[in-house]
Parts: C-alpha cells; sequence; structure tokens
C-alpha cells in the first residue's frame, strides 16, 4: 500500500528486574517505554532502524528500579512523559487520559491505568488507521505473577 507507515516495536527483557522495557515506532519516530538505566541499548537500536527517539515515558515511579527515563530523554532530545499525578521535582510533559502522542504515521494513546499505583498509565499504539495494535501496561499486568496494588 503507497505511504503506508509500519508500525515496530523491540522488547528489551531485564528478568533481573522482573520488568520490560519497549521500543516503539511508525516510520522514522519513536518513543521508549519504561527504559532502565542503561540508555544505550534503546539509541543504538534507534539509530539502526534510522529511527529518532521523540518520546520517553514512564508508566508510573518505579519503586523496584531506577528509571533511565531522564538521561535518555536527554541524551535523545526526546520529550520525558509522565504520568498526571507523578509529583516528579524535575522538568517533565504530564500524561493525561486519551492524551495522544504522535510518531511518523502512528500514534501512542495515555490511558489511566490505576491499581498499581494510583497514577498508573498504560500505553496503547494505534497505528496510522486509528486502530489499536499494541498495549504497554508497565507493571500493571504480570506474567506468571500479580502485580502489587500496595505501592503508594
Amino acid at each position: 500500500m503507497p505511504g503506508r507507515t509500519e508500525l515496530w516495536l523491540e522488547t528489551f527483557r531485564h528478568p533481573e528486574l522482573g520488568n520490560a522495557s519497549y521500543l516503539v515506532g511508525s516510520g522514522r519516530e519513536a518513543g521508549v517505554i519504561d527504559p532502565v538505566r542503561d540508555v544505550g541499548r534503546y539509541l543504538i537500536s534507534a539509530r539502526e532502524r534510522g529511527a529518532q527517539i521523540r518520546w520517553v515515558l514512564e508508566t508510573h515511579l518505579h519503586n523496584d528500579f531506577l528509571s533511565g527515563g531522564r538521561e535518555l530523554a536527554r541524551r535523545a532530545g526526546a520529550v520525558l512523559g509522565a504520568p498526571r499525578g507523578s509529583r516528579l521535582a524535575f522538568p517533565h510533559r504530564t500524561v493525561s487520559e486519551g492524551e495522544r502522542l504522535d510518531l511518523d504515521g502512528g500514534f501512542l494513546l495515555g490511558r489511566a491505568s490505576p491499581g498499581h499505583t494510583p497514577e498508573h498509565t498504560s500505553y496503547l499504539l494505534v497505528d496510522e488507521h486509528g486502530r489499536p495494535r499494541r498495549l504497554f501496561s508497565g507493571g500493571s499486568l504480570m506474567v506468571g505473577s500479580a502485580a502489587r496494588p500496595d505501592l503508594r
């Protein structure tokens, strides 16, 4: 189909943290969701795909590991986004329910999903035709375990 922009996804598993992070993109723009401290891996992967990281997004404040979000946003020249209610003490963009974060052809949609933490936000990857393709739920859905709703 002429002019069609393909969505792509790379999953980074971090078994030592019980976590995963994601590099998602559409065309030549990408977002990283829940990055860990070793941010070089995301920069290299995006560069290999010919993509610019536009968004660095947190699903919630992580009590179980240190996020690489600030460093990655700085190094990539990207916007750091965090859920409304995160109370971060550094500059970031607040992502609200239903907020659209554009990529080259597709977009990520902020979806409030409180439970694991009060401010928890999931990100829905939507293609250029408005079809939902993937939901990135952070720690709210876990394989082989249950999410912890007691984190405040």
